[in-house]
């Protein structure tokens, strides 16, 4: 699996628990504050948290251990088949150049839509209304504020102070650092669809909080309200900006006239902290359980007795299953999958139809170089010589190094399935 499919999938179920939690728990809180909080909270944490790795470092003392797999080398028979997939482009390139593709573009129309607000803000006309700097222009077509100063629609100067208010409530609070903070984070969760619901719901949240400051300051609230309700069809000019006409009118009017009571608030707040630490915990400790559970599983179809080994007394003999930095194939695994690709099929077991899958475990040592290969899972047929033949030839690795950047020895279980193809098809 690709790189980024692995981490999107990842950071999709982050993300997801945490907006079920915003949703059961904080969404009809007037606690307006600790909401924007958490939201800003979960994109971060979402994007961050698949990235960390916990590193294991543990010596193999028998063979109940997983060890590191690698993929099945697939032989066939036709040869015009393997030549084929192997002038083939790797499919997780390209999906990977696909995946870039788009997050670039999503990074150039930030940038656009970033320059045409400075363009804005440099053609427009500075007037004054209280003292208060403001840009009129053409291309405004509802009031807004971005970044400290508040546009207007070069055709209304005449504004209502309350609007004027309202986004001056947004940049006293600095909405707009958080939605360029989501639109940065947005290059890479694209494709998350639970981000999206996240932007739109802190977009309200800021309305909620603007509302909440105007009112607070000892606006009427019926004026106010029908303020905003007789320009509720205007659309904004950006979507890096914070305007006045946002949506959900309805939801806004109805949280002007709750009572904002703190106390249930914190309790709720209380009782998600466990609930993300826990999310938190689990969500680090997921991929080192998730490799472990499949390297068992697959360590489980080998016959017993086979895998089984001395444990190592001397500590610079151990061998490992997994460390910080795993050994490297010179060039790569494009080049390892190369290499791999290169086992031919026997011609006399193409004669006998003889098929098989063969796994073949060895050690890469402290100098780079295979070592200890042998047949763990034999099929008792000239196959197996062919796998570890093919192993034994391996060009120098780079040695692994666990955590404390100490060279080490580290084991390897790579299967070989020779399947016999139709040469006619």
């Amino acid at each position: 699996m690709p790189p980024f499919i692995l981490y999107l999938s990842e950071s999709i179920i982050c993300l997801g628990a945490f907006m079920m939690i915003y949703y059961l728990l904080l969404r009809r809180e007037t606690y307006f504050q600790w909401n924007r909080l958490y939201l800003i909270g979960s994109a971060i944490t979402a994007t961050i948290l698949p990235l960390i790795h916990l590193p294991v470092t543990s010596p193999q003392t028998g063979s109940n251990l997983p060890t590191q797999w690698l993929s099945t080398v697939t032989v066939t028979t036709s040869t015009a088949e393997k030549s084929l997939s192997s002038s083939l482009p790797d499919s997780s390139l390209l999906i990977s150049l696909l995946l870039a593709t788009v997050s670039l573009f999503f990074l150039f129309r930030l940038i656009v839509h970033f320059s045409k607000m400075i363009t804005l803000k440099r053609n427009g006309t500075l007037i004054y209304r209280h003292g208060l700097p403001l840009i009129c222009s053409p291309k405004v077509q509802t009031p807004f504020s971005f970044l400290g100063t508040i546009y207007l629609p070069l055709a209304k100067p005449e504004t209502d102070d309350k609007i004027i208010r309202h986004e001056m409530a947004h940049i006293i609070h600095r909405h707009s650092l958080d939605i360029l903070l989501l639109k940065l984070l947005q290059i890479v969760q694209w494709a998350n669809p639970f981000y999206y619901l996240l932007i739109q719901e802190l977009r309200i949240v800021h309305e909620f909080q603007a509302d909440h400051h105007v009112l607070r300051e000892g606006t009427d609230i019926r004026a106010y309200q029908n303020v905003l309700l007789q320009n509720c069809f205007d659309t904004p000019t950006s979507f890096l900006s914070n305007s006045f006409y946002f949506s959900n009118i309805k939801t806004r009017c109805t949280m002007m006239t709750q009572s904002k009571n703190k106390r249930p608030a914190v309790l709720k707040t209380i009782a998600t902290l466990p609930i993300v630490l826990t999310l938190l915990i689990a969500g680090i400790a997921c991929e080192r359980q998730a490799t472990d559970e499949d390297n068992v599983s697959a360590t489980s179809s080998a016959p017993k007795g086979q895998e089984q080994k001395a444990p190592q007394t001397a500590e610079s003999d151990s061998i490992y299953r997994r460390v910080a930095n795993m050994p490297a194939f010179p060039g790569g695994k494009g080049k390892l999958k190369e290499y791999l690709n290169e086992v031919n099929y026997p011609q006399e077991a193409k004669s006998d139809s003889v098929e098989g899958r063969v796994v073949v475990k060895f050690v890469v040592n402290k100098s780079g170089n295979v070592e200890d290969v042998e047949a763990a899972r034999e099929t008792g047929t000239m196959l197996d010589s062919v796998a570890t033949a093919h192993v034994r030839k391996m060009p120098q690795w780079t040695p692994g190094k666990n955590a404390d950047g100490k060279i080490v020895n580290v084991r390897y279980y790579l299967p070989f399935k020779f399947k016999m193809e139709n040469e006619d098809q």
